[in-house]
Parts: C-alpha cells; structure tokens; sequence
C-alpha cells in the first residue's frame, strides 16, 4: 500500500468511525464527480453530512495528518 492509499484508508476510516457517516453518505457526496480528500469534506459539508467544525478538522487533518479534535 502507498503512501497516498494509506492516508486515504485512514482518512475514509475517520469518517466513518469517529464522525459516524455512512457509506452511503460518502457515495452521495462523491457521485458528481471524483473528489480529492481535500473537496470531500467540503461536499459533505454542503449536502449537510458535517458541521462546518468538522470540515475544517478534516482539512487540517489532511494537511498536516493529523486530527486534534473530535468535533
């Protein structure tokens, strides 16, 4: 597994385990078009999946792979 892939399954697994989203919420925020992991928790924020705390948690776990807080 790649760098990238790793970061991708740990971040998937953050959102599924600790904000509590389902899959098919993932799948809904991802079906118009392919998103990165830095515009997902932006769809999910728009389509009202996270509070706009989590968004921002999630872009900065992104950023610096590392998540501070539960919100």
């Amino acid at each position: 597994m790649t760098k990238t892939s790793t970061k991708d399954a740990q971040f998937r697994d953050y959102l599924t385990t600790t904000l509590g989203l389902t899959e098919i919420e993932l799948r809904v925020a991802m079906r118009d078009r392919p998103l990165g992991p830095t515009q997902l928790p932006i769809a999910l924020w728009q389509r009202g999946f996270i509070e706009i705390e989590q968004m921002e948690t999630l872009l900065d776990w992104w950023d610096e792979g590392d998540i501070q807080s539960d919100r």
